[in-house]
């Protein structure tokens, strides 16, 4: 499924004609979000597993179990914060010709997703 997801993206990319930088800027982007991406599911099943050994004890260690959870949200936000640095770094190397057609992608989305109400699908 992640390999779809960058496999559209980057067909998308190709409409927007990049010069060598704003490729540069892409890559630098795309490298970072599929490292993420692909450490994010490990990540996701190593801590599926401590909760549910957790949760399964007698006497279950919520406190534990909320620093963990505490822990992994900073995480998440600091990856987050920096990908959306690296979004914009590559959207601000758009000239504006790129820029309309990267919003204009954007708000089709938007309008398709809104179809099904304010949860999406």
């Amino acid at each position: 499924m992640i390999e779809f997801a960058f496999w559209r993206l980057d067909n998308r990319i190709q409409d927007l004609n990049l010069t060598p930088i704003q490729k540069e800027k892409y890559d630098e982007l795309r490298k970072s979000m599929k490292g993420h991406f692909s450490g994010a599911n490990e990540e996701r099943v190593r801590l599926r597993k401590v909760f549910l050994e957790e949760i399964a004890k007698e006497v279950p260690d919520v406190v534990s179990l909320t620093k963990i959870m505490k822990k992994k949200i900073q995480d998440i936000s600091g990856i987050m914060q920096t990908d959306l640095d690296l979004i914009a770094a590559f959207y601000g190397s758009l000239d504006n010709a790129q820029k309309q057609k990267v919003m204009n992608g954007i708000r089709k989305r938007m309008a398709a997703h809104d179809r099904y109400g304010e949860g999406g699908r």
